[in-house]
């Protein structure tokens, strides 16, 4: 491989935002909030290109905090769509700081509720809630009085 093919759209469209890249990672920016997206990668292996792969289905933010970016963009959320069981990662900038992650259905009922001392660095606390109903909710953490939001859709 010398680099890589990458195109996304958002979800239900026809047209393809094709990009390349040196190496697997890739930053995307100018993307609407509370969107589904869709992706898919391929191989660039000069003239014979490997296929492109599965699409990934992905959903932006519908929440953004202001004057707490990093907090904002180390808040991440996966897999989502997830089966119930899923992953909240974020960084934390102060060791033993209270962090709060709660978990909301449609009708701002609190159906998971936890307090835990982050570590300084990345944090990741895994979730099972695979007993809740297919549907959107709406996952939190709270740290030093500031509060940012994502969705999550359970299958």
């Amino acid at each position: 491989t010398t680099g890589y093919f990458f195109q996304y759209r958002a979800f239900g469209e026809t047209t393809w935002i094709s990009l390349t890249a040196a190496t697997s990672n890739i930053n995307l920016t100018g993307l609407f909030p509370a969107t589904l997206y869709e992706a898919q990668v391929a191989n660039d292996c000069g003239t014979n290109n490997s296929a492109w792969s599965a699409s990934t289905i992905w959903e932006t933010e519908y929440f953004r905090l202001a004057g707490d970016v990093d907090m904002v963009s180390s808040f991440n959320v996966f897999p989502n769509p997830s089966n119930g069981i899923f992953n909240v990662n974020y960084t934390g900038s102060t060791e033993n700081a209270p962090v709060e992650i709660t978990v909301q259905n449609m009708y701002g009922q609190i159906i998971f509720n936890l307090t835990r001392q982050s570590v300084l660095g990345v944090n990741e606390q895994q979730i099972d809630l695979h007993k809740a109903a297919a549907g959107l909710y709406f996952v939190s953490i709270k740290s030093g009085g500031k509060e940012v939001k994502t969705s999550l859709m359970v299958k």
